[in-house]
């Protein structure tokens, strides 16, 4: 029996590449290697060139067509889009016994709806976010909000499985589209490694992490705030136009600030290990992935009070900001707790990696993953 083939392709205008400088590479590729080791065949639509090649030598499991290693990438977005209507062809012609195509995110969804019209191959579709909400979140310009939620009407309808990483998603987009619209649509939780904790007295006193862009949707600026009275040091992993604003404000505030940039994944999940606290003043998230792994480290969540962190963080495992709140000296109270009792901090930590265990382990998204190729397959013979 041959190997069910899997066609990946990427988000619109990523690339291996792309993996490689945001650090996300050798995690992104790690749940297709549990499922290689199960007997299923990936190949990578990527919107790299020549280079993408040259990345996945060191995994010879994985076969990668580039897109632009077999027409020219423009200057202007707007060509590059235009051309991508195109490419669902060269797919057909350069790959061959495609079983499934699953796309990765929204954006360039349209590639992977008219490769299935073409092949007539069940079509899955995976978002760890929604772009829609997203947009009205951030204020989009209405040309933006009306193309993303048109593009998920379509995505939805087109797609045999529609993906997401949430309850807080999927009601959303029940009630945009009405439950009869989206029974297709299925809630995969991101994954994280189950790793070995390490003791408290191994872990920064004084220092907090977080980790995100430098961006406004992260709310950097309250987060300053909360620190300024603890005397408490912050270490940020990102990048992001806001740095010297951030930089400045952190200034202002007295507070030591250190910016470690973007690390590659493995590196930033020993680096969790060695804080007590990781904090997050999000405005709005997904199903946060730098959560995930920091409290499958052991950290002691302290996050804000927003629908998707409600699924993670609870009273047991962490603490909630009420971002609207002024006076927050309970909070202050509880952060100095968690970071100097040992036994308070064991209990919060403990139940911490309870919860990423119990819904996040890689284990169960790969047993979930095959459950749903099997099924599309299954159907579509």
């Amino acid at each position: 029996m041959s190997l069910m083939h899997i066609v990946y392709i990427f988000t619109f205008d990523y690339s291996f590449q792309t993996w490689k400088k945001s650090g996300t590479y050798t995690r992104e590729l790690f749940l297709y290697k549990k499922l290689i080791e199960k007997g299923y065949k990936f190949t990578f639509v990527t919107y790299g060139d020549k280079s993408d090649f040259e990345i996945i030598e060191k995994n010879p499991e994985f076969n990668v067509l580039p897109i632009y290693s077999l027409i020219k990438k423009s200057k202007f977005k707007f060509v590059n889009i235009f051309k991508s209507l195109f490419i669902p062809f060269f797919i057909y012609r350069n790959i061959d016994n495609i079983d499934l195509i699953k796309h990765n995110q929204l954006m360039g969804s349209w590639v992977a709806i008219v490769l299935k019209l073409i092949t007539n191959k069940p079509l899955y579709l995976r978002t760890g976010y929604d772009m829609y909400s997203f947009a009205l979140k951030e204020q989009k310009t209405k040309i933006k909000q009306i193309f993303y939620y048109f593009l998920t009407k379509l995505s939805i309808y087109a797609s045999d499985t529609y993906s997401v990483s949430s309850k807080t998603d999927f009601n959303f987009l029940q009630n945009l589209f009405n439950k009869k619209n989206t029974k297709n649509i299925v809630i995969r939780r991101n994954w994280v490694h189950e790793l070995q904790k390490t003791s408290f007295t191994d872990r920064h006193t004084n220092r907090v992490l977080m980790v995100g862009r430098l961006v406004d949707q992260k709310n950097y600026f309250v987060a300053i705030d909360i620190l300024k009275d603890l005397n408490l040091k912050l270490d940020i992993v990102g990048s992001g136009p806001l740095k010297k604003e951030i930089q400045y404000y952190c200034s202002q505030k007295k507070i030591e600030v250190s910016f470690l940039d973007n690390l590659e994944n493995t590196d930033l999940i020993k680096l969790y290990s060695k804080y007590r606290l990781y904090l997050s003043t999000s405005l709005y998230e997904g199903n946060s992935k730098s959560l995930l792994e920091a409290m499958s480290a052991g950290c002691v969540p302290v996050v804000s009070k927003i629908s998707n962190n409600f699924e993670i963080v609870n009273k047991e495992n962490g603490l909630l900001i009420d971002l609207e709140e002024q006076e927050r000296s309970d909070l202050y109270k509880n952060i100095e707790k968690i970071l100097n009792d040992q036994s308070l901090f064991e209990k919060y930590s403990e139940n911490s990696i309870k919860t990423v265990i119990r819904n996040n382990s890689l284990k169960r998204l790969v047993e979930l993953t095959i459950e749903d190729f099997n099924y599309l397959v299954n159907a579509n013979n």
